[in-house]
């Protein structure tokens, strides 16, 4: 969609130029407004990944632990809606 184009236009950008923070930044706003989003676990990481490039590791790795935990919610509902579906069926 339009949203995620223009997103990740100028994350791309904050990357290239070194401005690593501000495409951590601008996850994160994007998280806090759409907070059910389903690519926000793949946000999370790449906020993981900008913070490893910016030598944050601490930050980095609490990042990727966080997004490993959101991907994890996601298994989970998405396994509880096949099991209720599966229930339906039967």
């Amino acid at each position: 969609d339009l949203r995620g184009v223009a997103r990740e236009g100028l994350a791309d950008h904050y990357r290239n130029t070194g401005a690593f923070e501000k495409g951590v930044a601008l996850y994160g706003d994007y998280i806090a407004k759409y907070p059910d989003d389903p690519v926000n676990a793949q946000l999370v990481m790449a906020q993981g990944l900008d913070l490893k490039r910016a030598a944050k590791n601490e930050e980095a790795a609490a990042k990727f632990n966080e997004g490993a935990a959101v991907m994890l919610k996601q298994i989970d509902e998405e396994l509880d809606q096949n099991r209720r579906a599966q229930m339906l069926n039967d």
